[in-house]
């Protein structure tokens, strides 16, 4: 998906949940323009921003890709760092009862 399409999603997922830039700027921790900036197509987000921008506009990762595959990799990936902050978890557990 080209930078433009793109921007064009963040922009319509943006007006469609009823927020202002500044609004989506505050949720993302980035200043403001910045989101003028995605939405314009001159820089793409992140994958890690685009997936809070997702979750602050109430779409999916494919909204905004049209790759469902995209989506599917982020919740192995997401469900893989969840397997390994359970193991750390275990591992400094075991350190303190020592």
């Amino acid at each position: 998906m080209s930078t433009t399409s793109l921007g064009k999603k963040i922009k319509e997922a943006r007006l469609e949940a009823n927020l202002s830039q500044l609004e989506l700027s505050q949720a993302l921790i980035v200043n403001e323009k910045s989101v003028s900036s995605y939405e314009a197509g001159r820089t793409k987000p992140s994958i890690e921003t685009l997936n809070k921008i997702a979750k602050k506009t109430n779409k999916s990762i494919a909204f905004f890709t049209e790759d469902k595959n995209v989506e599917i990799d982020l919740d192995l990936k997401l469900n893989n760092i969840q397997a390994e902050l359970e193991k750390i978890k275990q591992l400094l557990k075991k350190r303190r009862q020592k």
